[in-house]
């Protein structure tokens, strides 16, 4: 007699536990940021995305991303820089729409400040954890380690930032400015709710300005795990590399999902900034 195989966990309870609302704006001074982006056929793809949501598209892919972020001065909006901190991170995003809206949910996030795993794990939607994560600048290099308490979220990027181009042979994006409309160009980010309610969250930021980066190497464990685990085919795309974004994370606010025409239960009014105050 055969082994039973081990039962496919459902993408619901696997990827997306209850969220939480973060309800104070947060506020923070980008250094760095590298969105890895990897695609898969959307027929396949879409098998992850939760009901209240459908798959972003492009030339008939969807995408899964990588973050690979550096922050500083990070905080509770109106606190002054003594309460504030440093944070390396390492987040996985699939891209999706919500009421024909492009967006993001989180899969996961692993961050080196114990500060923000404990709060942001207690009010956020963005999944965070307690992990060691490293960074080496040495050599005009960018390169950071993350190590995991479970392993499944261990990491390592290496890149030269300055060698940054504006075309990608392997990417299905014709440029950068195509790839930051389509990967970056969304002003909220969601996730799936319960008792009939999806999470929505503004988030606001200087211009992107992203380029295509080539890096040395990379490993994401977490995308490898969920590459088998639901047989997704994941090929490499792109990096998108941008820097010194100043970013700030609205209040989360509970949307209702009504039998309803989106214009009958429209987002939140997501309040705006121009680029000089967030620059301020």
């Amino acid at each position: 007699m055969q082994p039973r195989s081990e039962p496919r966990p459902s993408p619901a309870s696997e990827l997306f536990p209850a969220a939480r609302r973060q309800w104070l704006a947060v506020d923070g001074f980008v250094t760095d940021r590298f969105l890895v982006n990897y695609r898969a056929p959307a027929s396949q793809l879409a098998a992850l995305v939760p009901a209240a949501f459908k798959l972003d598209t492009y030339a008939g892919y969807g995408f899964l991303s990588a973050g690979v972020v550096a922050v500083r001065d990070m905080g509770i909006s109106a606190l002054p820089r003594a309460f504030r901190f440093r944070n390396l991170q390492v987040l996985y995003r699939l891209g999706v729409r919500f009421r024909g809206e492009p967006s993001f949910v989180t899969l996961r996030s692993d961050t080196n400040s114990r500060a923000l795993a404990c709060l942001g794990g207690c009010f956020s939607h963005y999944r965070l954890r307690a992990a060691r994560i490293r960074l080496s600048r040495t050599g005009g290099r960018f390169t950071l380690e993350a190590r995991t308490p479970d392993a499944n979220g261990d990491a390592h990027f290496d890149v030269v930032p300055a060698r940054a181009t504006s075309e990608c042979a392997t990417s299905v994006f014709a440029s950068a400015e195509a790839a930051d409309r389509q990967l970056l160009g969304m002003s909220f980010t969601v996730d799936p709710g319960r008792r009939g309610r999806a999470l929505v969250q503004a988030v606001e930021h200087t211009p992107w300005r992203a380029r295509f980066v080539q890096p040395l190497e990379l490993h994401f464990g977490f995308l490898q795990r969920l590459s088998r685990m639901y047989s997704v085919p994941l090929e490499y795309d792109s990096t998108l590399a941008l820097h010194d974004v100043r970013q700030i994370w609205h209040a989360a606010r509970w949307v209702p999902l009504a039998n309803a025409a989106p214009e009958a239960c429209p987002l939140p009014n997501l309040a705006r900034h121009d680029a000089a105050e967030l620059a301020a």
